[in-house]
């Protein structure tokens, strides 16, 4: 059975309000996904340096822990790739039957389009 886990950074920090939101993505999510690992987004946002936050739970449906090193990620809106970029976090280690809130900081370089941000995805191709 899939468990919902927060990092210890983002369980001190999560207001009350996306920690409801990430609940609702994670109650909402299929665990029958043909994808070993799976992207939920659930916001989506633009910083002060013109850089796109992408926050998704990750969900690993696999039986082996899941870890990003030089792992593509493409940022996808109505089936089109809007954008890539290489993420490394050697702190994060899904485990398992785990989904996981992270945040995705995408250069705007590495945008190929203009995001609408409209039906907002990600996904990675897994060798």
């Amino acid at each position: 059975m899939q468990e919902l886990h927060f990092e210890d950074a983002w369980n001190r920090t999560i207001s009350d309000k996306d920690k409801q939101l990430i609940h609702a993505t994670f109650n909402q999510t299929c665990e029958n996904s043909i994808d070993q690992i799976h992207f939920s987004v659930f916001r989506t946002a633009v910083n002060h340096k013109g850089e796109y936050l992408i926050m998704a739970l990750i969900h690993n449906f696999s039986d082996v822990t899941f870890t990003f090193s030089n792992t593509t990620v493409y940022y996808v809106e109505k089936e089109q790739v809007i954008a890539k970029q290489c993420f490394s976090f050697p702190q994060l280690m899904i485990k398992e039957k785990t989904s996981m809130p992270w945040t995705f900081i995408f250069q705007k370089e590495s945008f190929d389009y203009d995001p609408s941000f409209e039906d907002p995805a990600l996904t990675i191709y897994l060798k």
